[in-house]
């Protein structure tokens, strides 16, 4: 057998494994979300999905303080686009934001 189908196996039966091993069942929680609320969750949950492979690429050739600040740079750039997307998303769902005193 080579050594590439020994490891694809391996990894299929790991899978298989983990796969068997989800019995978590969800239930409504008491505390019901209004559906503002719950609109609101759905568009931050799809901001973060959008934006989860931002920054995720940093180059081989920086190092540490260089590494650092592109990172902070990239959660700015990040945080920034996702409440871009949560505002657009709640817009097309019928909302807008409340004027703040």
């Amino acid at each position: 057998m080579k050594k590439s189908h020994l490891i694809l196996g391996i990894l299929a039966a790991g899978s298989l494994a983990l796969a068997g091993c989800s019995t978590t069942t969800y239930v409504p929680s008491d505390e019901s979300l209004g559906p503002a609320a719950q609109a609101k969750n759905e568009c931050e949950y799809q901001a973060k999905v959008a934006t989860a492979s931002y920054g995720s690429s940093y180059g081989l050739h920086k190092h540490g303080s260089e590494i650092l600040g592109q990172a902070v740079g990239d959660g700015v750039v990040t945080g920034v686009r996702q409440a871009d997307l949560i505002k657009e998303c709640m817009k097309t769902r019928g909302y807008v934001a409340a004027k703040t005193q």
